[in-house]
């Protein structure tokens, strides 16, 4: 469909005259817009045997001009600067640079297309020769492994133990990776021998196989370096170059008649429904040509007389010269029915904890010591590997991979250290027994919870309806499937007798707020009135502006109560509840003031409850006990993951990012008005805002003045908590509207301030902050669909303390998506666990560890309640032979512990098959103990199902002890099940009883035949015997 576009631009008298100068290397176009831009080059140079270079001097028109030439025409290649690698991250090459390598490669075998150059690289020094050098790899071909890692190693290609990003290879075993800087594809090589059995295409962030290829080369890279003179070969590899500007397009000898080209800006973000309904009418009666670009799954406005295109354009406009209009839809608000759901691809990887030589580990009935690592235990030929855990006075345990699920890291009050235990003593059973007495005084407390929990509301709400099927088909994005889940769940809890209790968190950004809405609107469409809670006076003010966008068009009455209001305006609200006349109010703790009624109030929704005091707390849980409660959070502290642990709360979580969310690049640096003032002029420069974030309100001033000085050009202001009411609304509303490029204020924007073009965030003295409140901070930028940039900063000449650079450290590192879960455990390890039932409570957690704590406190509740819980049945494997991970095969003793965690609370065969697909894919061909492993995981899964105590493998010898009480399960039937499949298996066995009232069942089945008979024996004994 862009081709009907393409030619509607052709055949334009505007686009013939444009084409021409192009051709005579004489031309001047003036626009206003960077999208026309964009898509006049990707129409215009359609000669697909030349080479057009683009000269583009400013950084924020390089980036939309690169990022939409790329959607639109598959020949493109930007040649971005990039700074010198100073890391010492092993094989680190930024992105930029591998950009540049991948370009400048095509551009020396001249390769036809478009050519993006940032001004800055025609005086990069190249390095390239004539005859470029290359290595082939191809199957069935011998390659001498030794030398070509030192080659690769010598052409810049760093050696690590995987490969997780460019410009690196990695040898293990039969499998060679390779990831080269100058393209996008890493590469799995299988060898057998010296010859090259297989070559695969693999993913560096999920380490498994895409496809399999026969050959590939690789070039060696580029290098370029600045010079002071210019680098001749663009000049000599490029047909034409153009020069383009932010808004203009020019040759180096201009037109003496430039062509004025301008456009008309259509915006459709934080605009009414009804103005987009005019817009729109005016655009299609004018008889414009007009463009839907990346439409949502839902139907836009009038969209069927339009020409959908699944691609996107950074601004939208009305061309009359060409007599086209381009909208971006999927910022909009104006849609109609549901069409089909965007399906999400699950992404999500194992994030078991690993272990960390020297890690506190918890032992549930050993105690606490200390990991040193894994080791093989057993004779010579019976060799298995065990995690290693070192106690008291030198004593050690060894811990089966089977039995992981008994140790877990230890995680206390903060910094200080646990004692550790020594062994053979009785220390350790006495503390557990101190333990749960000790949470048999906390139990009576959470089993009021419980009971007025159970009490029940009167009534149940009506989750169907056309007002809420009208809000569901208005959201003007695709819900993720998480929010379809916790939408889902809230609607259950409401249709329930009891009232609801439920925690709802994701990441800021990820549309809690959405899922809000709907739950309000059920209680809305039931009749009953909703209360929305908000810690600080600005997160009330997004709320409410949210509220109006999405509840408002349905009738539904909304109002603000905060110091925003006058007391003249919060008098006449009151008495409007008074009468029934308000829906939904907002507002701060203002709501709980005896003078606001709640008596038709059905749903408090509460956003981030922690960050209330002890007073509004206690008023909250008064208000919950007849009324459905709905609370969001993005990083749950330590009392609510508690609660949510142990089932006092029922939780949602939302971990799927919406679409086209990228990750916040996060840097640790130290205070320097130098790197401060060019993250600034970088982001202003792509059209954006900045927050400075200073939490000394006297300070303020002082940075307004340094700021200004330097960028006079820019809007600067300043907000805090103390000033004036009206002056701070006048300007967050001046922020929020884009007419201030930089504000300096304190954590007043902690919660609030949904602003998508603020990208760039600098947060002052970081290490101040707790590790939950600078990433609820941090999540103010990175709200749009560009790349955001957060900066910790901490003063120059300042030692922190360990746990303070940890927390920083630890953000640093969490700046993929959806972190905010693993943030607040990471908060939880740094800090402790705090005072989640009193200061007896947090010392029996020290004492014991968070984790077995929590075991204990959920098994007194489970015993006050009367809830029996089922026992977990597991099979003790005896298996005369290796059985581990080979470190030939895996040297890495973190990924084979990954591995081991993975078999050891694997409870599904297909996983394990899994698991063998995924090593064989990453490290070759399983050696035998490997396959032994694997073998032993899925024997011990399928004899669980048929009550199996142990299981003794021996060669081909195999004894099977049945517990028949456990299942409650006559051992006679068992006995004549067995008769019976054995027609069907014809094997030799004899079974007799033990003296513990077991069945001993003793067989020979020959050969390699275990796994297969086991497998066959399982299937129809469960059969027989459930019959």
């Amino acid at each position: 469909m862009i081709d009907k576009l393409f030619k509607e631009i052709n055949k334009s008298f505007i686009g013939k005259k444009i084409k021409e100068g192009i051709i005579k290397e004489r031309l001047c176009v003036n626009t206003n817009n960077l999208s026309l831009i964009s898509l006049l080059l990707a129409s215009l140079l359609d000669d697909k045997n030349k080479t057009t270079g683009l000269i583009i001097n400013d950084l924020n028109t390089y980036d939309i001009i690169s990022n939409e030439l790329l959607v639109l025409n598959n020949n493109t290649f930007p040649l971005p600067a990039f700074k010198e690698n100073k890391s010492d991250i092993a094989g680190f090459i930024s992105e930029n640079e591998s950009q540049f390598k991948r370009s400048f490669d095509c551009l020396v075998s001249e390769k036809p297309g478009i050519y993006i150059l940032d001004e800055k690289v025609l005086f990069y020094k190249t390095n390239e020769k004539k005859k470029t050098e290359v290595i082939t790899f191809k199957t069935n071909k011998d390659i001498d492994l030794e030398k070509t890692i030192k080659k690769l190693n010598k052409w810049g290609l760093e050696s690590v133990d995987f490969c997780v990003s460019q410009n690196t290879v990695s040898k293990r075993g039969g499998i060679l990776d390779i990831a080269p800087p100058n393209t996008n594809t890493a590469y799995r090589i299988e060898l057998f021998g010296k010859t090259i059995e297989s070559i695969r295409i693999f993913d560096i962030d999920t380490q498994f196989s895409i496809k399999k290829i026969e050959f590939f080369n690789i070039k060696k890279p580029i290098k370029a370096v600045k010079s002071s003179s210019e680098n001749k070969i663009y000049k000599n590899k490029i047909d034409t170059l153009l020069y383009i500007t932010s808004n203009s397009i020019f040759t180096e000898k201009k037109s003496k008649k430039p062509v004025n080209i301008f456009t008309e800006l259509i915006k459709m973000e934080y605009i009414s429904k009804d103005v987009i309904t005019k817009k729109i009418d005016t655009i299609l009666n004018a008889k414009h040509q007009t463009y839907l670009f990346n439409p949502s799954s839902k139907i836009f406005y009038r969209q069927e007389e339009m020409v959908e295109l699944n691609l996107s354009i950074h601004k939208g406009f009305i061309c009359k010269e060409l007599n086209i209009a381009c909208i971006p839809s999927q910022s909009s608000s104006i849609y109609k029915k549901t069409k089909n759901k965007f399906s999400y691809k699950n992404s999500v990887h194992d994030k078991k904890p690993r272990f960390e030589w020297g890690d506190f580990l918890v032992h549930e009935d050993r105690g606490i010591g200390i990991y040193k690592g894994l080791e093989l235990v057993g004779s010579s030929g019976n060799e298995k590997e065990n995690v290693k855990i070192e106690y008291l006075n030198g004593g050690s345990i060894f811990i089966p991979i089977d039995k992981l699920n008994k140790i877990h890291k230890y995680q206390g009050m903060g910094d200080s250290e646990p004692k550790l235990t020594e062994l053979g003593g009785v220390q350790w059973e006495k503390q557990k027994t101190a333990t749960k007495k000790s949470t048999e005084r906390v139990v009576n407390g959470l089993i009021e919870l419980y009971k007025s929990r159970d009490m029940p509301r009167g009534f149940s709400y009506n989750t169907e309806g056309d007002l809420i099927k009208q809000l569901e088909n208005t959201f003007p994005y695709n819900e993720t499937p998480d929010q379809i889940r916790s939408i889902n769940d809230i609607y259950n809890d409401m249709r329930k007798a009891k009232p609801m209790d439920r925690l709802l968190y994701g990441d800021v950004g990820y549309g809690k707020t959405e899922v809000a809405m709907r739950a309000a609107m059920c209680a809305i469409n039931s009749g009953k009135m909703v209360f929305f809670l908000a810690p600080t006076t600005i997160l009330s003010d997004q709320h409410y502006i949210t509220s109006k966008n999405r509840l408002g068009p349905f009738g539904v009455n909304i109002e603000l109560l905060s110091r925003f209001k006058t007391k003249k305006e919060q008098l006449k609200i009151i008495e409007k509840i008074h009468t029934n006349n308000v829906d939904l109010l907002i507002g701060t703790h203002r709501l709980f003031s005896d003078d606001i009624p709640v008596k038709n109030l059905g749903l408090l929704i509460v956003d981030e409850e922690h960050r209330f005091g002890v007073k509004h707390k206690n008023k909250i849980r008064h208000l919950k006990n007849h009324t459905d409660l709905l609370t969001l959070t993005a990083t749950p502290i330590p009392r609510t993951l508690q609660q949510s642990l142990v089932g006092i709360r029922d939780t949602s979580k939302i971990t799927t990012p919406p679409l086209n969310r990228l990750p916040i690049k996060t840097y640790v640096k130290r205070f320097d008005w130098g790197w401060i003032f060019k993250s600034i002029e970088k982001e202003v420069n792509r059209g954006g805002q900045v927050y400075f974030l200073h939490n000394t309100v006297s300070d303020l001033q002082q940075i307004q003045e340094l700021i200004k000085k330097k960028f006079n050009n820019l809007k600067i202001e300043i907000g805090h908590g103390k000033m004036p009411t009206k002056k701070l609304e006048e300007t967050i509303l001046n922020f929020f509207s884009g007419n201030i490029d930089v504000f300096i204020c304190t954590t007043i924007i902690e919660s609030g301030l949904d602003v998508s073009n603020a990208n760039t965030i600098i947060i002052n003295n970081a290490h101040k902050f707790g590790l939950s409140q600078l990433y609820q901070i941090r999540g103010r930028v990175g709200r749009g669909d560009r790349l955001a940039n957060c900066y910790l900063s901490i003063p120059k000449r300042i030692q922190l303390q360990e746990n303070a650079f940890e927390r920083l450290k630890a953000l640093e590192y969490y700046s993929s998506l959806g972190s905010g879960y693993s943030i607040a455990m990471r908060d939880l390890e740094i800090r402790g666990a705090g005072n989640l039932f009193g200061y007896e409570q947090s010392g029996q957690i020290s004492k014991i560890g968070f984790d077995l704590y929590n075991k204990i406190l959920q098994s007194s509740i489970d015993e006050k309640r009367g809830t029996k819980k089922q026992r977990s049945f597991k099979v003790k494997i005896n298996y005369n032979g290796p059985a581990y991970i080979n470190s030939d095969y895996i040297s890495n003793t973190q990924e084979r512990l990954g591995y081991y965690q993975r078999l050891s609370n694997n409870k599904k065969i297909n996983i394990v098959q899994k698991i063998e697909e995924e090593l064989i894919d990453r490290f070759g061909k399983t050696p035998t103990a490997t396959k032994n492993l694997l073998m032993v995981s899925k024997i011990q899964i399928l004899l669980s199902k048929i009550m199996v105590g142990v299981c003794k493998i021996n060669g081909s010898d195999i004894e099977m002890v049945f517990n028949p009480k456990d299942q409650k399960v006559d051992g006679l039937h068992i006995i004549r099940s067995i008769d019976q499949i054995n027609t069907t298996l014809g094997f030799k066995y004899n079974m007799k009883p033990t003296k513990k009232d077991q069945l001993l069942l003793k067989t020979n089945i020959g050969g390699e035949n275990v796994l297969n008979f086991i497998n066959s024996f399982v299937k129809l004994l469960s059969v027989e015997m459930f019959k």
